[in-house]
């Protein structure tokens, strides 16, 4: 069976020699920006480590120009410091503490999609020190050179002072990475 658009409204399926109308799919105002939140909570998602303990659910995302380690906010674990008794209470526990911990997840990627920015270009994770608003299309600070594009960085440079302030949770060490 061969298929034929015609417009954009109605299209010809030749076996048939029938006219068949197609409605338009083309998403709503809102549906477009809702499915591009929903698609970099899931990039941000698989990127994530789990540094969750048996007291507290914990994840961090690493920036892929800088280095720079981001980690949530900590969640506690409900069940904290208390000991099943049964064998049956322990496996409740379990399942307890992983519908906790991907709770804990998803509220993680919801304030990593804050900070991070996934690049159109190259498509890495950047956070806002290397992400660039550009006239055209925002890019990462590597794609912005290699294009030679400016543009303003979305946050400034961090002063000493705050690098270990709470509502800044990076850790700037660049362990395992080949930051510049």
């Amino acid at each position: 069976m061969q298929f034929c658009s015609k417009n954009r409204t109605q299209a010809y399926i030749f076996p048939l020699r029938k006219l068949v109308e197609i409605k338009s799919i083309e998403p709503q105002s809102g549906e477009l920006s809702e499915r591009r939140d929903y698609n970099m909570k899931q990039v941000i998602k698989e990127a994530m480590g789990d540094c969750s303990t048996i007291w507290e659910f914990r994840f961090l995302l690493c920036c892929q120009e800088c280095g720079r380690t981001w980690h949530s906010s900590p969640v506690r674990f409900s069940k904290a410091g208390t000991r099943p008794e049964t064998e049956g209470m322990r496996a409740v526990f379990r399942t307890l503490y992983e519908r906790e911990r991907e709770a804990a997840r998803e509220k993680a990627a919801a304030e990593a999609s804050e900070i991070f920015s996934q690049c159109p270009v190259c498509g890495r994770l950047v956070c806002d020190r290397c992400f660039l608003i550009c006239e055209d299309l925002d890019l990462c600070t590597a794609c912005a050179e290699a294009l030679q594009v400016r543009g303003d960085i979305v946050a400034g440079n961090v002063s000493s002072s705050q690098k270990n302030h709470p509502e800044t949770p990076y850790d700037d060490s660049t362990e395992g990475d080949d930051a510049k």
